[in-house]
């Protein structure tokens, strides 16, 4: 086989990498790669293959991967980005011939290209243990996929196939379909994130049709549109394998959405829909909740994404019968227990939380729901039947268009009764699991170090309490018994609490005659003002004249940053507890809370504040918090001077949630072209070459 690839010859498109060059290892470093202690016995490396992958390498002028050589004997190995190209692949090829151990290769983001599939589809051919390959994001296109097809003919092992990220386009689609449609053995294949249009979708529906064997499909984000889509149901609705299918991102529209419904009303099979972001209007909700209403066998349903709740001629007018007839059919169809219904009535927003994905079986999170829409309605009264009904679980930090509210009465029943209007925003805890809080304390600080030595205390002594995931300086932190904690260093830590509390408190007493702990209420004010879940409670401030102590609201009795020079202050350091927020099922950071937000800029703009005052504000908010852009363009703005404002810009990008709207946002707040080119060189860092093994 080596005499099909011209390997002295290969270039590639100009600044592709080839691989690993070995120009300047010395012999030495390559005689040292090669007696690599191996992970088995040296009688067994012909059985695995070293001496064919170190023959290739040298062959082809190449340093062998350790990584690959110590683990030939592992079962699952993962070579993702070591930029090894052609001539790597190629000589993992000619170990793979021979090795029968290796049953699962990840061989993502490595520059392989057509070639060096080409060599990895020679393996297929011969190596009956491999049953996992990943070719994902490597530069394929239909020679490549030609190659794949051919050899997987034969290929009785492979159960699953990854060629997610790649150049694949419908001609690719059509030699993969018709190798993949006999195929006994392939249950997972990943063709997400390609090229792939109308002429694929009438493929992989005609693949879909006959294929005995397929389990699992993710076309994600491509471009199968409203006749691919269409094409490719037509071929899922005779298909009673395949339980999970991803089709998300295709543009499938209403009509696409129509042949998907009749799937779900005849298929029997599919467990798994994911239909989410394919501009499906009312017309097609309401075809969808028709299938909904008819399918038996679904379990998880992803619709998040869709204007449904807009007509499709008239974008600006809403209609939410669609939705309404989709939460109407999930009422009926009880065994979907996931589903995804982010953003369907208008648009896009990334503050819903757990709203955006419900799962009965797994409901805690953070919600924010307005009891106008049918599908928050819906959740509200589960998780307020579910909460009632399951000792240990609860409704916390619970707020009424924005106020507060409490479900208990005095004597600790529940008296709240579920309202019919309003926005509902609460943390659904099942304290099995708790609330939590992190921290980020510089020891340096008095103030942070009594916190840090108070909260760490308090873990100790408290059943249900805990501090996790302490590190120092980014180390591993634990503090011993008998220990001290360090005078200095940045402490990270989550506390958790899984009791029924959902605020922490440490009480200060600081004497304002005293420079050192009046620098410490300061610090504690600097430290309010700059995070969104920490705040003084019931301040007391007594006046040196030995008058009666007086509740003390600091924002409007105090002028910032001027604390008095003398009298007594008592507080309540207190950090309110939450449950860690998720969308889809992924932790995310929301941007700081408005009302904390608000105030943080307008103390910003004191006009008494030095640029040097509102520089440690902005650096000690952007420590902890993330923002929207517009709340950065805000603080960018605060900043009096030029430099002060690159330095706010370059360091508030990297704590943005939107970060393809930043320059739009913040650009226009820097003086000089200079200064935003500094910005966007930032934002959209220059391409480096890359050299060889790189």
């Amino acid at each position: 086989m080596a005499d099909e690839y011209e390997y002295d010859d290969y270039g590639g498109a100009e600044g592709e990498d080839e691989g690993w060059n070995s120009d300047d290892d010395s012999d030495a470093e390559l005689e040292d790669i090669a007696n690599l202690e191996l992970e088995f016995p040296l009688e067994d490396a012909q059985k695995a293959g070293k001496q064919e992958y170190l023959h290739k390498c040298t062959e082809l002028g190449i340093v062998p991967i350790a990584l690959f050589i110590a683990k030939m004997e592992v079962e699952h190995i993962n070579l993702n980005h070591h930029g090894m190209g052609v001539k790597g692949a190629v000589s993992i090829a000619e170990c793979l011939k021979v090795n029968d151990k290796i049953r699962s290769l990840n061989l993502g983001d490595n520059w392989l290209g057509d070639q060096g599939c080409a060599a990895m589809a020679d393996v297929l051919s011969v190596n009956q243990t491999l049953t996992s390959l990943s070719l994902s994001s490597n530069r394929i296109g239909l020679p490549g996929a030609q190659a794949l097809a051919h050899k997987m003919r034969t290929n009785g092992t492979l159960a699953e196939l990854i060629l997610r990220s790649n150049h694949l386009d419908d001609r690719a689609a059509i030699q993969l379909a018709a190798s993949i449609t006999s195929s006994t053995c392939l249950t997972r294949l990943d063709l997400s994130y390609n090229h792939f249009g109308e002429e694929a979708g009438k493929a992989f529906g005609e693949m879909l049709a006959s294929n005995n064997s397929l389990l699992e499909l993710s076309l994600r984000w491509n471009g199968l549109g409203k006749k691919g889509g269409s094409l490719l149901a037509e071929g899922l609705r005779r298909n009673y394998l395949l339980n999970r299918i991803d089709l998300s991102w295709n543009g499938l529209g209403d009509e696409g959405s129509h042949t998907v419904s009749d799937v779900l009303a005849e298929n029997s099979a599919l467990t798994h829909l994911d239909i989410s972001h394919n501009r499906i209007h009312t017309d097609g909700a309401l075809s969808l909740a028709s299938g909904i209403e008819n399918n038996k066998s679904l379990l998880e349903l992803e619709l998040g994404f869709n204007p449904m709740g807009m007509t499709h001629k008239k974008l600006e007018q809403q209609d939410l019968t669609g939705v309404e007839a989709i939460v109407r059919a999930i009422r009926l169809r009880e065994s979907v227990a996931q589903v995804g219904l982010t953003e369907v009535h208008e648009g896009a927003n990334v503050t819903r939380g757990r709203a955006s994905r419900f799962d009965p079986a797994n409901p805690a999170g953070h919600y924010i729901l307005d009891i106008s829409r049918a599908w928050d309605l819906f959740l509200a009264e589960k998780l307020w039947v579910r909460m009632r009904a399951h000792a240990g679980e609860s409704w916390a930090n619970l707020t009424l268009d924005s106020v507060k509210v409490s479900i208990h009465g005095e004597d600790g029943s529940i008296t709240w009764q579920l309202p019919t209007k309003g926005v509902l925003e609460f943390d659904y805890v099942d304290w099995k699991l708790g609330l939590e809080i992190s921290f980020r304390l510089e020891l340096s600080k008095a103030s942070d170090h009594r916190l840090a030595s108070a909260l760490l205390e308090r873990a100790s002594v408290t059943e249900g309490e805990a501090c996790t995931l302490a590190r120092l300086n980014d180390v591993p932190f634990v503090l011993q018994g008998g220990d001290t904690l360090p005078a200095s260093g940045v402490l990270r830590l989550v506390y958790v609490v899984t009791r029924p509390i959902e605020q922490l408190g440490v009480a200060f007493e600081l004497e304002l005659s005293t420079p050192a702990e009046r620098d410490m209420a300061l610090e504690l004010w600097k430290r309010e003002l700059t995070t969104t879940h920490e705040l003084w409670k019931n301040a007391l401030y007594t006046p040196p004249d030995g008058g009666d102590a007086a509740p003390l609201d600091h924002h409007k009795d105090w002028h910032f940053p001027n604390v008095p020079d003398c009298g007594v202050l008592k507080l309540e350091y207190t950090a309110l507890l939450s449950f860690k927020r998720q969308d889809r099922g992924i932790f995310f950071s929301s941007p700081m809370d408005e009302p904390k937000f608000a105030r943080l800029a307008a103390t910003l703009e004191i006009e008494s504040l030095s640029d040097f005052e509102r520089w440690s504000l902005i650096k000690m908010a952007g420590a902890v918090n993330y923002f929207t852009s517009r709340q950065a363009k805000v603080l960018v703005d605060a900043m009096s001077y030029r430099k002060g404002k690159l330095d706010a810009a370059v360091l508030l990008y990297a704590r943005a949630i939107d970060p393809n709207a930043y320059g739009a946002a913040v650009l226009d707040s820097l003086g000089t072209d200079s200064d935003r080119q500094a910005l966007i060189d930032v934002m959209h860092p220059p391409a480096e070459h890359i050299t060889d093994g790189e």
